[in-house]
């Protein structure tokens, strides 16, 4: 089953894998956050982070967005989980 997205929520979707590029932190609005989460694109670790999920790498296939950042979503959420375990979370 196809994920249909509104323009804002595919346009959340794209930022939030260009952040992800730069290890700095997403700036995509939290309630947007939870929206991505409930289309099951990003998925809540806890503390304010999240990670893409597959239905987020597979929407560069499906033709929402073209070429993505989106091979390295595996990088940052190592990084992410990396952090937490360091600030024992």
């Amino acid at each position: 089953m196809a994920i249909q997205l509104t323009d804002n929520e595919r346009k959340a979707a794209l930022r939030f894998c260009e952040t992800c590029e730069d290890g700095e932190g997403y700036d995509v609005p939290k309630k947007m956050m939870k929206r991505l989460a409930e289309l099951g694109l990003v998925l809540h670790v806890g503390g304010g982070y999240y990670e893409g999920t597959n239905a987020l790498n597979d929407l560069p296939a499906s033709g929402l967005f073209t070429a993505m950042p989106l091979q390295r979503l595996a990088t940052v959420r190592n990084d992410i989980f990396q952090q937490l375990e360091a600030a024992g979370l």
